[in-house]
């Protein structure tokens, strides 16, 4: 994904950061959303923790940096829960929201679909920065990879189904999209360790409870 950064900058001949103003962020009204922090965005940043042995949690200290040494494909980003939102209710809708079209439904539609032909994702990822993230450790449940989305290819009783998309971020930020069933959420924090267990406990019963009210 860092990679097809470069490809959009190579091809359009902007850089990603604008590239993304115009033609995703500014159409979609996501004004909270940038790579390079201004000082008043600096002071809204919310602070790293790391999860201690004792279970709670303390800051652990991080120098975001103002502007990053590129603009990457995959990361990078700083934004607000309000201006997410409005991008995940952009995809569940197809790729348009308020009239701003950002993406064609048929690109849509095959970034939520099966882009490996049946190849099985490992059912364990070594970490080897135990510091930074956990084990990963999948799901019992199948799944693949579209364009952009890992996907559900079975439905989570009670959760998710067939066909979500969805990915996490190493600070313990979750997203699900579930086009079928109407239904997209997400879960920002910033903590570390990556795949921490309490936050993946908080993920489920978010989940629930918004599938259990529907």
């Amino acid at each position: 994904m860092d990679w097809m950064g470069r490809v959009i900058e190579t091809i359009t001949g902007q850089d990603l950061g604008t590239h993304l103003t115009e033609n995703v962020l500014g159409p979609l009204g996501m004004t909270d959303t940038t790579f390079s922090l201004t000082p008043q965005a600096r002071e809204r940043l919310m602070s790293l923790h790391e999860r201690t042995d004792g279970g709670g949690v303390a800051p652990r200290g991080l120098d975001w940096p103002d502007t990053p040494e590129f603009f990457a494909g995959g990361h990078g980003l700083y934004s607000t829960a309000r201006d997410y939102g409005r991008f995940l209710r952009a995809i569940l809708r197809g790729g348009e929201l308020d009239g701003a079209r950002v993406l064609s439904a048929e690109t849509v539609d095959l970034a939520f679909s099966d882009q490996l032909n049946g190849l099985p994702l490992p059912d364990l990822i070594p970490t080897q920065a135990p510091w930074l993230i956990h084990d990963v450790v999948a799901l019992p449940f199948r799944q693949t990879w579209g364009f952009g989305f890992q996907l559900m290819l079975e439905d989570i009783p009670e959760m998710r189904g067939e066909g979500s998309g969805f990915w996490s971020g190493i600070l313990n930020t979750h997203f699900w999209i579930d086009r079928r069933c109407g239904v997209a959420g997400a879960l920002l924090t910033q903590l570390v360790p990556m795949f921490d267990e309490a936050m993946l406990e908080t993920l489920g019963a978010f989940e629930m409870t918004i599938y259990a009210r529907r």
